[in-house]
């Protein structure tokens, strides 16, 4: 409990990141919540990377570890939104959204700090920005097929879900 506001460089964040967080991500009842246990881990890096800019003790070394568990957090996040898609493909697409519309806010924050430090971070954020949105149109293209063999509700579901404009930063 006491590392939970731990940051890179603090002597608790080795037991938030490697220890408390994957003992929640374990213990969570499904797929679905694994994935949006992984989606709330990569933010958290996000989040981490914000405190320590606005402090400026963004050091590169700490930079390249925050970013490092992003990727792994995020890459994770987008392999459960696949396996949910196979089973869900609505699940999946809001599970994205919700994953996407947190990442757009998070790279704002950072570009609105507007310092050398959170550049590249805000770089690698809107490029898996660019992935998931991809992804999402994909994933609009089946609603059509799917909803053929849906009921009228999950035909109406998908259908207003493949309107929804992606958010942009």
């Amino acid at each position: 409990y006491a590392g939970e506001g731990a940051v890179p460089g603090d002597l608790l964040y080795s037991v938030k990141v490697n220890v408390t967080e994957p003992v929640r991500v374990a213990l969570a009842k499904d797929e679905e919540a694994r994935a949006d246990l992984e989606a709330w881990r990569a933010l958290r890096r996000l989040e981490e990377a914000q405190s320590l800019a606005v402090r400026d003790s963004l050091s590169p070394e700490r930079k390249e570890r925050l970013e490092e568990n992003f990727d792994a957090h995020a890459t994770r996040v987008e392999e459960r939104v696949e396996r949910i898609a196979e089973i869900d493909p609505v699940q999946a697409y809001e599970l994205a959204g919700r994953f996407e519309a947190s990442l757009a806010a998070h790279a704002a924050i950072l570009a609105s700090l507007d310092t050398d430090d959170t550049e590249d971070v805000v770089d690698r954020i809107n490029s898996r920005l660019t992935r998931i949105v991809e992804k999402r149109a994909l994933a609009t293209l089946s609603f059509d097929t799917d909803a053929s063999r849906g009921d009228d509700a999950e035909i109406r579901n998908a259908r207003s879900l493949k309107s929804a404009v992606p958010v942009e930063v």
